[in-house]
């Protein structure tokens, strides 16, 4: 790999990290937001699911894995083979970096220990299974139009 690939790869990372992190704040201030306004037209925290504490990492961290897969599966059919510096920079950096399984797990983690195992497993299963989904899409879609 050259160094300039490795470069590639560094760059788009910390910016993929940075855009998860960004988008994962815009998704629990949106949340919150959303549950204030419910709160003034009557509804009590109790009923609202989004209030609940483990809804925002489901929320922010789940949009952010199916969206990054879907993506993935856009960049692995629309960027050729050979083209390593777009791959490097796109799919292993940014990608890389904007996708979280890490914090994934710890979430799941966080939320079955703390006695919300029905949270827990949604994330587990529900997130990973959409992903998984959400990459076959985008590379289906980018097949299509990238090779008619």
């Amino acid at each position: 790999m050259s160094p300039l690939a490795v470069f590639a790869i560094a760059l788009g990372g910390a910016l993929g990290a940075v855009s998860r992190w960004r988008l994962d704040l815009l998704v629990r201030r949106a949340v919150t937001a959303l549950a204030a306004r419910r709160r003034l037209h009557g509804h009590r925290d109790s009923d609202d699911p989004v209030r609940r504490p483990a809804a925002l990492p489901l929320l922010g961290i789940g949009i952010v894995n199916i969206l990054g897969s879907f993506l993935l599966g856009v960049a692995s059919s629309a960027l050729e083979p050979e083209a390593e510096l777009a791959r490097a920079l796109i799919a292993t950096g940014f990608l890389g970096g904007f996708t979280t399984f890490s914090t994934a797990v710890m979430d799941c983690w966080n939320l079955w220990h703390a006695g919300r195992r029905g949270p827990a497993l949604a994330l587990l299963l529900g997130v990973w299974a959409l992903s998984l989904a959400a990459l076959s899409l985008g590379a289906a879609l980018a097949g299509a139009l990238v090779r008619p």
